[in-house]
């Protein structure tokens, strides 16, 4: 009867409101056939349950323009069905459900979801659509209480039937579309680990998202311009990396703060942010990587024991001596000096500070006599007619200076002297201008009066080593790729110079075996070696003494070093370290980053910490020296140059470095080396001369 009822129903033509309203109250399960207007037979299993008054009174009038017939009959049918107590069951629900959809994101997709909601919310009410999300066996947080209804319909057609979410399609619209911006605030330790060396990750973070960023400097911000969608994932980015931020106190050995100017320069070379921390003697360190951490570490040991040691190295000033009585020019003419700005070819040290740089020199005359001294006609340091004093004026013999240079060390077994050419330079300070040219003592004067204005004033002054364009390398193929460490104890005595006992030192070599792959390739790291040589012990005590030659083009740098050899079981860290630079270096073990060296380490009671990581490439050549030997038929002596490129592995920065070596310690010998050292450091149309 139902049935038959149904079938001569209006509903494939149009209903009235009244009916609509009692229709919709009482909860009618439609049949998708139904409700596009076919006709279909509606089982009595079919029925549904019941809705309250007050659900009554709150749904819309859907169908308030609509005529409806006179459904009295079909309404007391699904009245008595409700007072059963039946709920819908799967299969209900199931018949609503189409058999396939349109292309998500098109408006068509869009149109077939909201009629399918409409159709789901009207045929249910809120608690058999809560009962039915049960029923589908979802996570119970689908079918949670005090949800809305129609929270419960898009659950059933997302989770259960598969449907993208039309919310989300619409969220992805915009976030493709819409442009926005947005600010996010920084410290400056955030900010500088989001920017990166040079700001290459902060470069790297607009390509990748497709944002344009800019710097906001108060408050410090960043400001981001892009689409909703790439602020969004920038959003978690950002985030993400705040999270990853670890920070560590460093205590430093030498118990003293570091430069400002140098903080910033060890966050820049080893990609963690620095800061001082405390009264003095600790830095706190800010890091996502932990092999950035420790090298930060490293260099913040290492500026600290290098800040201050100038004081601790000798210095002494040569003076060359008057021009002959044949010299066009009287010999009571005095000449004058004057603080140039210098300009290095080389990178200077990342240790120096970065105020500028200045080298004491001779000013030429109005008369047209040379500003350089003529070791041709004058003899140089081989004829030891020249003065060597210190800024006091006191008179001394370089020879014995050297030999007697306190190394407090007479047990050693051997002793090397060497010279380094370079220049010495004086630094104006901490608190100058970065690339000023203004020099820290200003005009032309005398000596003597430039030489008691640095023992006065102390300016901080730092050997640069510097290559002469004499001493040409040798060829690719005759260098030797050496890796060396230099550890160091901490400086011990008063203030006093002479009572200053030099530091202990360990340098330690290894060879390795096998040619680099390339030209302009230092590191031992970034070659692949056969094999690395058993590496070279040595552990003694280091003088060194800076020569002031303001009358030619270059300085030099002379050291003492009495050392002895030792096994390398009597240091098994390093022995360690060096097992896995050999694994590294050989096998590949497919670690990027090779082993680094230990920052510090205990032996004999005393502490070594670590001052230099070099990977370096070294050739040997001979100079001629054009002065007379001892024996009438031997020939002219030829000394030993040493020429080292070197990459500084912890600051990523390469040098040069010229060095004689002392071999024997015979009054000729060091005859010899003087004018290798007057060969080398004079101008380069003297040099070329065959009288040197």
């Amino acid at each position: 009867m139902v049935a038959a009822l149904l079938q001569r129903s209006a509903v494939r033509r149009s209903l009235f409101p009244k009916c609509c309203k009692k229709f919709l109250s009482q909860a009618v399960l439609v049949s998708p056939s139904a409700s596009t207007g076919q006709r279909r037979d509606i089982q009595p299993h079919n029925s549904v349950a019941h809705v309250t008054r007050q659900q009554e009174a709150t749904e819309p009038d859907i169908f308030a323009n609509k005529s409806f017939p006179d459904f009295t009959k079909v309404e007391n049918y699904l009245t008595s069905i409700r007072s059963t107590g039946l709920q819908p069951t799967l299969e209900d629900i199931e018949g609503f459900r189409p058999s396939r959809h349109s292309r998500p994101g098109t408006k068509k997709y869009a149109n077939e979801y909201r009629d399918l909601l409409g159709t789901l919310c009207r045929a249910f009410s809120k608690d058999q659509l809560r009962n039915l999300l049960e029923l589908y066996k979802l996570d119970p947080w689908w079918s949670r209480a005090k949800r809305k209804k129609v929270e419960y319909a898009e659950s059933i057609i997302e989770q259960g039937w598969g449907w993208p979410s039309l919310k989300e399609l619409e969220e992805r619209r915009v976030d493709r579309t819409e442009v926005i911006s947005k600010s996010f605030p920084m410290s400056p330790r955030e900010l500088f680990i989001i920017l990166g060396k040079d700001g290459a990750d902060l470069l790297q973070l607009s390509i990748q998202y497709n944002v344009h960023i800019s710097l906001i400097p108060d408050p410090l911000a960043l400001h981001v311009e892009g689409l909703r969608g790439a602020l969004k994932q920038m959003t978690e980015h950002i985030d993400a990396l705040r999270k990853d931020i670890e920070d560590e106190i460093f205590e430093l050995p030498t118990r003293r703060s570091i430069p400002q100017a140098l903080i910033q320069r060890i966050s820049r070379l080893a990609g963690a942010y620095v800061e001082n921390y405390g009264d003095g003697g600790k830095v706190r360190i800010f890091s996502r990587d932990d092999s950035m951490m420790r090298t930060a570490q490293r260099l913040a040991a290492r500026a600290s024991m290098e800040e201050g040691s100038d004081g601790l190295v000798s210095m002494l000033y040569y003076e060359p001596p008057g021009p002959k009585s044949s010299s066009l020019v009287p010999a009571d003419m005095p000449h004058d000096y004057s603080v140039y700005p210098f300009l290095s070819p080389t990178p200077f040290p990342w240790t120096m500070h970065t105020g500028g740089a200045f080298r004491i020199r001779r000013t030429a005359d109005w008369l047209g006599v040379n500003s350089q001294e003529d070791i041709t006609k004058r003899g140089g340091l081989f004829n030891n007619e020249g003065r060597f004093t210190d800024f006091s004026g006191k008179e001394t013999d370089l020879h014995k200076v050297v030999l007697n240079l306190p190394t407090g060390d007479d047990s050693s077994d051997c002793r090397l002297i060497t010279a380094s050419l370079g220049h010495l330079l004086l630094s104006p300070g901490e608190d100058s201008r970065p690339g000023s040219l203004l020099p820290p003592l200003r005009g032309r004067m005398p000596l003597r009066k430039v030489l008691r204005w640095l023992e006065t004033v102390r300016p901080p002054t730092v050997f640069v080593p510097s290559f002469p364009p004499l001493a040409l390398p040798a060829p690719h193929a005759r260098r030797r790729t050496l890796h060396r460490l230099v550890y160091k104890t901490l400086h011990s005595g008063s203030a006093h110079m002479s009572d200053i006992s030099p530091s202990l030192v360990v340098k330690v070599e290894a060879e390795c075996l096998s040619e680099s792959s390339g030209e302009n390739s230092p590191a031992v790291s970034a070659v692949s070696c056969s094999d690395l040589s058993p590496p070279q012990y040595r552990i003694g005590r280091e003088a060194l003494v800076n020569l002031m030659i303001p009358d030619r083009p270059m300085d030099l740098q002379l050291s003492v070093f009495d050392y002895g050899l030792i096994s390398e079981e009597q240091l098994p860290v390093l022995k360690d370290y060096f097992v896995k630079l050999r694994d590294y270096a050989t096998s590949g073990t497919g670690d990027y980053n090779p082993p680094c060296p230990p920052a510090t380490f205990d032996f004999d009671g005393r502490t070594y910490h670590l001052h230099d990581n070099w990977s370096l490439q070294q050739s040997v050549n001979l100079v001629d020296l054009n002065v007379s030997p001892t024996d009438e038929s031997s020939a002219h002596p030829r000394v030993r140059v040493f020429h080292e490129k070197i990459l500084d592995l912890e600051a990523s920065q390469q040098s040069e470095l010229c060095q004689l070596r002392l071999d024997q310690s015979s009054d000729w010998s060091w005859r010899s080396f003087l004018a290798a050292c007057d060969k080398l450091t004079a101008p380069w149309s003297q040099a070329r001369s065959k009288e040197i």
